[in-house]
């Protein structure tokens, strides 16, 4: 007796088990009003089978409301952390269904194992689990067609609720919005339901061959598979009904690869929530691993269509050894927590299927021991993915990551951006700045619509040209996060022409409609700056005005250090009327201090029109234009003056050091001896320089403090001072212009 052997109790032909039918083949099939059970007989029904198929007709039923109102909640811009939860809840479906495709590889499971894979058969669609034969009694054919009618059910009863939705919404039934809801639903239904309803239909193509040399179907023990009768009605119903999930699979793929970037160009919001089903789950750029994922399924149900079972093994462990690889290197998953998951999972299952392979004549029950545990880890993993997902979306409700994001130009407000970040962390603010917080730029915007309590916009002239600065505004705006301008002197509120021209910029559109931000959505948050709370940044930046910012922001009264108040031994030149050499002078004289003692000398910036008096070493901060500045040429001159010794310190990325020609240019309209300074600007680059760049993308706060450590062991270091550099200079600028003379007196 194929498939349970309890059906044929021996004895004499014709004899099956208690109230089994003797007539059917093999002992397939219990008499009317009798229900089938594990041991092999069949039990009288009664209001406990009824109830059991009411119970679970209503829980699906149930199901299906809850999730068209959680997809009518869902953020398909700004997923929240409850997105976790739905994720993890799937995966732990699939694995289920995967399971069930596993029990029906001749393979002989042993109890526990064996109970647990009879249950997951609920999820294949096996009708016999809800005792189905207790309502009505079913022939094969009509049992088959019942399986393949669950699914299209299921989108019936999704309709009859988005109807039900739209009537007490007074809303009407096919306008965009409502479609696009619709869809979204029903796609979801399928993709849930994709590896269950492929494997039903093709139950008419396998086949179990008897001792006797003839052949019944794997799943309706009393059918023969001989392409008559109703193995020929099954082949066909089954044959036709393919079409639905392959045609599933054809759409799925078309409107990924070829119509989401299409739409997403367009800003077609309607259309791509949808189809949001698809790609929600996964992080930006990596939405074909929704069609990736589908094809798998399909190819892991497929394999039962194999006759040798090593191959079916193989076929299913390599397609599963070719997803763990996928999900290990690209990490698709939005969520690092699903992405885990999903290897853990894959790995456990990967582990049942070589346990169910081995023959283990000796010892089997050993082999189902294995697969229990497996299983409960990846139970437990999943229940924990859970929890997790709701206790982060409970903390990031009531209690946000960051009091303030930072968003800014990189290279034109990185360094004041980094020197705001440490004010406010030394007010005991937390505070998110890429440089170093971002793990994955795909999660930029999920920190400012969760972890963020108030958006700080360093409004630089271009920032509203930026693609990652417009995608974190974009998000405070439709997210609602509150927000704060600091408006630098030469930033201009967008106009109507600005937005309407920056509207037009396709490879901008283009890159934020890969974080569900469209047009439309720029063009408000534009709108939106020049409503918003602004803070006025000078073109100079004192103690008072740093301290006037920072008071600002967090309400207190801060004590802002690094200025200098009079003379100093250890001087910090700085372009006063750059913002961000100030910003990178201070900044290294934060990192400094932890590293000074109590014996040693604090460096100080100088400011205003103070004068180098009575210095040891200066440190100076070389940044594009800076030899140009009247303030910071005369500081230089003085520093050569008092014989000073100099650190220079490079701020910026890619600097090169001036040519004549560009001294020249900027000497020119300072009221300075124009030689003298031009030897002593020559004279700095002839010392060895520490670069210190606060505005980098690849320099943590910790690569910044191993910098500054250099600068500290170069202060305690007494090398040559300016004068003798400058000595150097001219003496190498005269033997150049002997050496040329000669030449010129030889020709």
């Amino acid at each position: 007796c194929f498939g349970n052997s309890k059906r044929c109790s021996g004895g004499l032909p014709g004899t099956c088990a208690f109230q089994r039918d003797p007539t059917s083949v093999t002992c397939s099939k219990c008499i009317d009003g009798t229900h089938a059970e594990a041991n092999g007989t069949c039990v009288s029904c009664s209001g406990r089978h009824v109830a059991i198929f009411l119970t679970v007709t209503s829980m699906a039923m149930l199901s299906l409301l809850g999730l068209y109102l959680i997809l009518l909640k869902m953020k398909l811009r700004h997923p929240t952390s409850l997105l976790i939860v739905s994720i993890s809840l799937s995966q732990m479906i699939f694995i289920a269904q995967k399971l069930t495709v596993l029990f029906r590889f001749k393979i002989e499971w042993e109890e526990p194992f064996l109970n647990v894979l009879r249950v997951l058969e609920l999820l294949a669609f096996d009708l016999k689990i809800i005792s189905i034969d207790c309502i009505s009694p079913l022939n094969s054919t009509i049992e088959f067609s019942a399986r393949v009618m669950v699914v299209p059910m299921f989108c019936i009863v999704v309709f009859l609720v988005h109807i039900l939705h739209a009537c007490l919404h007074r809303t009407h039934f096919f306008s965009k919005i409502q479609l696009a809801q619709l869809t979204s639903t029903v796609g979801t239904v399928f993709s849930i339901c994709f590896i269950p309803v492929f494997s039903s239909l093709l139950a008419p193509f396998q086949c179990q061959e008897h001792p006797n040399r003839k052949f019944t179907l794997q799943d309706y023990h009393g059918v023969f598979c001989n392409f008559t009768e109703e193995h020929l009605q099954m082949c066909i119903i089954g044959a036709v009904a393919c079409l639905l999930p392959i045609g599933f699979l054809a759409l799925c793929t078309w409107v990924v690869l070829v119509e989401v970037p299409r739409r997403q160009s367009r800003s077609d919001l309607s259309f791509l929530r949808a189809w949001s089903f698809l790609f929600i789950r996964f992080r930006p750029g990596t939405q074909v691993f929704s069609v990736l994922f589908l094809v798998r399924n399909a190819l892991v149900v497929l394999c039962q269509l194999l006759s040798n079972e090593s191959a079916k093994v193989v076929l299913l462990n390599l397609m599963l050894y070719i997803s763990l690889i996928l999900t290990t290197y690209k990490k698709p998953w939005r969520f690092m927590v699903c992405n885990w998951l999903d290897i853990l999972l894959l790995t456990g299952l990967m582990a049942i299927v070589d346990m169910g392979a081995v023959t283990m004549r000796d010892r089997p029950q050993t082999a189902m021991i294995i697969c229990i545990c497996f299983l409960s880890c990846m139970m437990a993993a999943i229940l924990a993915a859970v929890v997790f997902g709701a206790w982060k979306y409970a903390r990031q409700k009531y209690r946000k990551r960051f009091n303030f994001f930072i968003t800014h130009q990189k290279s034109a407000a990185g360094c004041f951006a980094r020197l705001l970040k440490m004010e406010l962390v030394a007010a005991g603010k937390t505070v998110f700045i890429d440089s170093d917080d971002l793990v994955d730029v795909s999660c930029l915007c999920r920190y400012v619509s969760q972890d963020t309590q108030k958006l700080l916009i360093l409004a630089t002239p271009e920032i509203v040209k930026r693609r990652f600065c417009l995608a974190e505004m974009a998000t405070a705006q439709l997210c609602e996060v509150p927000s704060i301008v600091l408006t630098w002197p030469k930033f201009q509120v967008p106009d109507e022409n600005f937005i309407k021209n920056l509207s037009q910029e396709v490879e901008i559109l283009n890159e934020l409609a890969k974080f569900g931000i469209f047009r439309a959505d720029i063009e408000g948050t534009l709108w939106w700056l020049q409503i918003l709370e602004s803070i006025k940044i000078p073109t100079e930046l004192t103690r008072e005005e740093l301290g006037r910012i920072v008071g600002k922001l967090t309400n207190t009264v801060p004590k802002i250090s690094g200025f200098a108040s009079g003379e100093t031994e250890l001087p910090v030149l700085a372009d006063p009327e750059n913002l961000e050499a100030v910003s990178a002078a201070l900044i290294l004289l934060k990192c400094l201090q932890p590293q000074l003692s109590l014996d040693d000398v604090m460096p100080k910036l100088l400011c205003d029109d103070m004068k180098v008096t009575r210095a040891r070493t200066a440190v100076l901060i070389i940044t594009k234009g800076c030899f140009g500045s009247p303030r910071f040429a005369h500081w230089l001159l003085q520093v050569h003056s008092q014989q000073c010794s100099i650190v220079p310190v490079i701020t910026e990325e890619n600097h090169d050091s001036p040519s004549k020609e560009e001294l020249h240019i900027a000497i020119a309209p300072l009221q300075i001896d124009a030689v003298l300074y031009l030897h002593v600007v020559q004279a700095v680059f002839r010392e060895l320089s520490v670069r210190f760049v606060p505005a980098s993308f690849s320099n943590s706060q910790q690569d910044l403090e191993l910098h500054a450590k250099k600068v500290h062991s170069r202060l305690t270091f007494q090398g040559m001072n300016l004068a003798q550099l400058v000595s150097l200079e001219v003496k190498d600028d005269d033997d150049d212009y002997d050496a040329s003379s000669v030449a010129t007196e030889k020709t």
